[in-house]
């Protein structure tokens, strides 16, 4: 659940700025086929920042930076899955069918040993907690793959409100609401103030 609340908090946030850049840009509001499946962005937060990107030129510097970012790029990928569907895999079990995905293809496990997985790669410092005979250590290596992945969201957060903040891309009257989405994008940076002190 928490993983497909993201993935509609992101997808919403990335769709509402691009119909207000659009609007700023051209006049006039994107096609509603632009927004939906198939011919359009749909549920992938990849291809939404896509079209954030382009209609925010040259100002999508900072966005495009945190996706290709190769650990957010999963993190984007996995929340993307959540919302396309794995939103239907816990009914689907309840139920018993198993069309859209086996029942052995739990999101939750693949956020664990993907996502996860790579943050533990990529700082090794955490990967030696984690194999230490420690427990307090682990539990401390376990929070600072949280507060990591929490980061990521928070820095998208903070390219999406560099956007708003930003008259050229939505136009004054909307700069006004970046505050609120800036409110949010602090969440990944007091997240990582809260975990960076501690040793592993």
């Amino acid at each position: 659940m928490p993983m497909l609340l993201l993935a509609q908090g992101l997808e919403r946030l990335l769709k509402l700025t691009y119909v207000v850049a659009t609007i700023h840009r051209t006049g006039a509001a994107p096609q509603p086929s632009e927004l939906k499946p198939r011919s359009g962005i749909s549920h992938d937060l990849h291809k939404a920042i896509d079209y954030v990107a382009a209609i925010s030129e040259p100002h999508a510097s900072r966005l495009l930076e945190q996706r290709d970012e190769p650990v957010t790029r999963l993190l984007l990928k996995l929340l993307s899955a959540a919302a396309l569907r794995d939103r239907y895999h816990f009914l689907d079990l309840l139920t018993g069918d198993q069309r859209r995905h086996p029942a052995d293809d739990d999101p939750n496990r693949r956020w664990e040993s993907e996502l996860e997985r790579a943050v533990i790669d990529a700082r090794p410092e955490v990967r030696d907690a984690l194999l230490s005979g420690d427990p307090q250590r682990r539990e401390r290596a376990h929070q600072a793959v949280s507060a990591d992945i929490s980061m990521r969201v928070g820095e998208l957060l903070g390219a999406v409100h560099h956007l708003w903040a930003n008259r050229d891309v939505v136009g004054a009257d909307a700069t006004k609401h970046a505050t609120t989405i800036r409110t949010y994008g602090h969440l990944g940076a007091q997240q990582q103030q809260l975990w960076a002190p501690i040793a592993l």
